[in-house]
């Protein structure tokens, strides 16, 4: 029996619908994507920066020392890492500096 082109439209359409409810790939509600693949915890703070004459001195947030297990007792176990990234002299790109605390 031959398919009229009512039914071969409808079949298109339908085709059509399940690729835009599913999309290219499969994706999963929020919650459970989330049991399946956990994302990363992420605290972000932003600190001032103190002068005194000699140095810079930051205080390091509550959040992040508990976390990495900071203390007076361990403080000297700590390095404080800088890198800055100088743009090219022709370019508009700014002075990029990143601070990064590793744990001997």
């Amino acid at each position: 029996m031959k398919k009229s082109n009512d039914m071969i439209e409808l079949e298109e359409e339908e085709k059509i619908a399940e690729k835009d409810y599913l999309g290219d790939s499969l994706t999963l509600p929020k919650g459970i994507s989330e049991l399946i693949e956990p994302e990363q915890y992420t605290i972000e703070k932003d600190v001032k920066l103190s002068w005194d004459g000699r140095q810079l001195m930051a205080r390091i947030p509550l959040e992040i020392s508990d976390e990495m297990e900071i203390n007076k007792n361990n403080k000297g176990d700590f390095r404080v890492h800088f890198k800055l990234v100088k743009p090219a002299p022709d370019s508009k790109e700014e002075k990029k500096v990143t601070i990064q605390l590793i744990k001997v």
